[in-house]
């Protein structure tokens, strides 16, 4: 794997934000399509919140990824790697937002999105957090810590179980 690069990771916090604005445009126009407030829509809207924080995270991260003073290794790996997963998982997310065709609510498509961004965000929160910290061996102690192992742990796990999904949600 290559060398961590701030400016790269910054770039891809970037496209992620765009991408993740775009799709609560995108949900949004899906809500005002549904005519009642059953489970797809109250799950759509949750879906939509979801994303727009996912989105004001990673532009965040992106800044602070640009001005971080240190960057520990092993952080450096866990955004290299994390950043350029989340964004190929919130590609197949986009892709299941679909308003074409018939009205269809998969509860497991909605709950693997919604489960996928929340993750993603304890992620880029604990990040943050991280690149304020002056040390290194600070960055390094808060990550290897048990929960921070776990928020990492949980973000990889809800990216991959997207990226192995099929789901479509059509309005």
């Amino acid at each position: 794997m290559d060398q961590f690069s701030p400016a790269n990771a910054a770039s891809t916090c970037s496209a992620l934000f765009d991408k993740a604005q775009s799709m609560v445009t995108q949900t949004q126009r899906v809500l005002q399509a549904v005519q009642d407030d059953g489970e797809f829509h109250q799950s759509l809207a949750a879906l939509s919140s979801r994303l727009q924080q996912l989105g004001h995270h990673a532009n965040q991260l992106g800044y602070l990824i640009a001005d971080a003073a240190v960057v520990h290794s092993q952080l450096g790996l866990v955004l290299q790697s994390g950043l350029a997963e989340y964004q190929s998982a919130l590609a197949v997310v986009s892709d299941g937002l679909d308003a074409e065709g018939d009205r269809t609510c998969d509860r497991d498509a909605i709950a693997g999105y919604l489960s996928f961004a929340a993750a993603s965000v304890a992620l880029f929160v604990l990040s943050a957090q991280l690149l304020t910290m002056e040390s290194e061996k600070e960055q390094q102690s808060k990550l290897a810590n048990p929960g921070g192992t776990a928020i990492v742990d949980a973000a990889h796990s809800a990216s991959e179980h997207v990226l192995s999904s099929s789901y479509k949600i059509r309005n």
